[in-house]
């Protein structure tokens, strides 16, 4: 596969040598055909000798054959680099096949962390739901007590809860983070307040 992979790489350097050439002599040219009138003028007041202008054709005939054969060779490097990129392929789609295989395996592998983190706070709510219920019975003791006693009013209390639940009522933001933040959250997107 190295070796392919060198071929490939001497294949668009050539390529790329080519359209360099092509280009820097087709600019040339055009420079060339744009003074080509002032030459002609300059021979006809006798600024310039025949000569000069016969050397200005050969010089732009070198060019337009110069363009011709960078174009045709050009025309057949593509085709090479067709021709091996069609050989190539197979091992090119082999390479990417394994490649995604990784990523894949990292993704799953990163979602089961998640999952397992998911399971474990809804363990951890549960608990936080355990104990939160100890004030019913603390309250539950306190009115038993008191029950026949007159002039006492109720004496239940409750805790304060920290806002670890957010007070919706979608699914989807049962523990306090919305569809939204959770979705910029996998496209790497954190709020500020969160802690690395």
């Amino acid at each position: 596969m190295a070796e392919n992979k060198t071929n490939l790489e001497a294949i668009n350097q050539r390529l790329n040598e080519l359209e360099t050439e092509l280009s820097e002599t087709t600019t040339m040219l055009e420079t060339a055909q744009g003074n080509y009138k002032s030459i002609v003028e300059a021979v006809a007041i006798g600024k310039l000798s025949k000569k000069d202008l016969k050397a200005v054709d050969v010089e732009m005939k070198r060019l337009r054959d110069d363009v011709t054969d960078l174009t045709n060779q050009i025309a057949i490097v593509k085709e090479f680099k067709r021709k091996a990129t069609l050989e190539e392929l197979p091992l090119i789609r082999e390479i990417k096949r394994k490649k995604i295989q990784a990523v894949q395996k990292a993704y799953d592998q990163q979602a089961e962390v998640i999952q397992k983190k998911r399971d474990e706070l809804l363990v951890e709510l549960g608990k936080l739901a355990a104990i939160k219920s100890k004030v019913g019975g603390i309250n539950a003791e306190a009115k038993a007590a008191l029950e026949g006693v007159e002039g006492i009013t109720e004496l239940s209390h409750n805790i304060r809860e920290l806002h670890v639940i957010a007070p919706v009522n979608r699914e989807f933001e049962g523990v306090g983070i919305s569809e939204n933040m959770q979705r910029q959250a996998a496209n790497g997107s954190f709020p500020s307040w969160i802690r690395k």
